[in-house]
């Protein structure tokens, strides 16, 4: 687990952060502090291992009367903490900069590169580049700073130009049509990246943005549509806005033009979980009320049986029903088998039991395998869709709402996710198991997908048995649902973690070949050349995931 601290408190970004980790309380813990004054110094920043800076000035002022804060905040304020947190051992400093210090947007289009050199225009990108520059001078090997430059950022209740541009959307019914591009970041994108720079430890220096660019009449489009409303787009006012473009900021704000070139925003791990409309249904609507692909009334909340076959594993099956029950998906039940554990997994089990009736437990009289046990937990479903968790791994608070959604809106009967890895104490081994996007029978055979990153459309496709075969019997499972329905389907989100347990079958990668090899000759009856060529994909690709 994760201590982070994040400086600002009450901040928009500080607030929004603190509540994205909160999904995964198992990962993070997050303190927060105000750094006005001089009382926060006493505070010990040892116990932290990451501390995140927000805290500053975060508005543009061209009153010169400001400029001693901003530089007294935005950049003395900055590397004093980070100084202080080096000082007391906190392995990353994640410092919050912006787009700003490359100057105001254009009339023009205005791309910025690897090789765009900052020319801040006002105090405050000079203030938010001097603080870039104090804090990269304290980088070492144990110290990791990273420094975010991100464009406008914009999500529900944030403050700025994207509220005022809304109140319009709402109001007006006809809007200046002008071509411009601006690159815009949502919170959920923008907290989802910073999860990810702690996960990876990260260091250096990043430009997080949306996906698509914005053109804002389109975005002012958009705004209104979701919200009932119709707009007209006209270019009736281009002309005289065009002239007044440079004689009245707020117009440059609005209709400029300002990007990033989009290669210096990937990553190798999607950050950009939300798309342009969904960001704006997120903004404009309230809870529950989303049109687009994720919470919508187009997910249907069909029961969801997740089927999750249990033996000795008392210290983990909290955490893991806590993750089904944290889901934003409701409409769920799980199906849980013990496979007569002798530790205390059935107490464990009947104290979620007693507080969740969604949770149905069915104990089997010997120990017979988890094949038999997850035969058992089919048999005894009633949901559309087949779910498959195992008992210590965790499921992310969005995963079943986003799978759904992913299935319903594509016609998809069978998918998977990727996966991150977490050891046995929980914490995240910054390894992640990417899930192809399309895979037929012959890419199942080379590359399983992760158990408890599956889901499959029952009512479609039936139900499934498998030989009683020690391991790999989810291997056995899916071969037979592709056989069936064509394709696997991949997200590449990662939507939950897998647990390493020592000991643990799935472990001992050595003793796994001979079951692919039976999986291949005696139940897929596959030719030896075939197989043999099977196994030693399969050991490639196994031994390429450990390194």
């Amino acid at each position: 687990m994760k201590k982070i601290l994040i400086t600002g408190a009450n901040s928009y970004i500080g607030t929004s952060l603190e509540n994205w980790l909160a999904q995964e309380t198992d990962k993070y813990k997050v303190e927060t502090i105000n750094i006005r004054g001089n009382s926060w110094k006493e505070n010990d920043f040892s116990i932290y291992d990451v501390v995140f800076h927000v805290a500053g000035i975060a508005h543009v002022s061209s009153d010169r009367r400001m400029e001693d804060l901003y530089y007294k905040v935005n950049r003395d304020l900055t590397i004093e903490t980070a100084k202080k947190a080096k000082a007391e051992g906190v392995k990353q400093f994640i410092f919050m900069s912006s787009i700003i210090v490359y100057g105001d947007s254009s009339k023009n289009k205005r791309v910025i590169d690897s090789n765009t050199v900052p020319t801040p225009s006002n105090f405050y990108g000079k203030s938010k580049l001097q603080a870039e520059e104090g804090i990269k001078t304290l980088e070492s090997d144990v110290f990791k700073v990273v420094v975010l430059r991100p464009p406008m950022i914009y999500g529900k209740r944030s403050k700025g130009n994207y509220p005022r541009l809304a109140k319009l959307a709402k109001k007006v019914p006809v809007f200046p049509d002008i071509d411009n591009e601006r690159s815009m970041l949502h919170i959920d994108n923008l907290c989802e990246f910073n999860k990810i720079m702690i996960d990876h430890e990260e260091s250096g220096l990043f430009f997080p943005q949306n996906k698509e660019y914005v053109k804002t009449s389109e975005m002012v489009r958009l705004i209104a549509e979701v919200n009932g409303k119709k707009i007209r787009l006209t270019k009736i006012f281009n002309g005289l806005l065009r002239l007044i473009e440079f004689k009245v900021a707020i117009v440059n704000k609005v209709f400029g033009n300002l990007v990033y070139e989009k290669s210096m925003s990937e990553y190798k791990v999607n950050y950009r979980i939300r798309d342009l409309r969904e960001t704006i249904e997120l903004t404009e609507l309230e809870s529950g009320q989303m049109i687009g692909n994720v919470q919508s009334k187009n997910v249907s909340e069909d029961l969801i049986s997740i089927i999750m076959p249990a033996y000795n594993c008392g210290n983990f099956i909290g955490i893991t029903l806590d993750s089904v029950i944290n889901q934003t998906y409701q409409n769920w039940e799980v199906i849980m088998v013990d496979d007569c554990s002798t530790d205390d997994t059935a107490e464990v089990a009947q104290q979620y039991i007693k507080k969740d009736q969604r949770i149905k437990y069915h104990k089997l009289d010997k120990n017979c395998g988890a094949a038999v046990a997850r035969n058992k937990a089919v048999d005894l479903a009633e949901g559309k869709y087949m779910a498959f968790l195992d008992s210590d791994d965790i499921w992310f608070p969005k995963k079943l709402t986003k799978q759904i959604s992913f299935m319903e809106k594509n016609n998809y009967g069978f998918t998977c996710t990727s996966y991150t890895k977490i050891d046995e104490e929980g914490n995240y081994l910054n390894r992640t198991i990417k899930a192809q996007g399309k895979r037929d029978y012959e890419g199942v055979l080379k590359t399983c997908p992760g158990n408890s990153t599956v889901i499959y459309n029952a009512e479609k496709l039936g139900k499934y048995k498998i030989p009683d075969i020690k391991k790999r019997n989810d291997y056995v499972m899916w071969l037979q649902v592709i056989k069936n329905e064509q394709y696997l389907f991949g997200i590449e989100e990662p939507l939950g973690s897998h647990r390493i347990r020592i000991g643990a079958i799935s472990s001992n990668k050595k003793s796994l070949v001979g079951y692919h090899w039976k999986v291949y000759r005696e139940i897929e009856k596959l030719s030896l050349i075939k197989s043999s060529y099977l196994i030693v994909y399969w050991i490639v690709a196994t031994v390429s995931k450990l390194r």
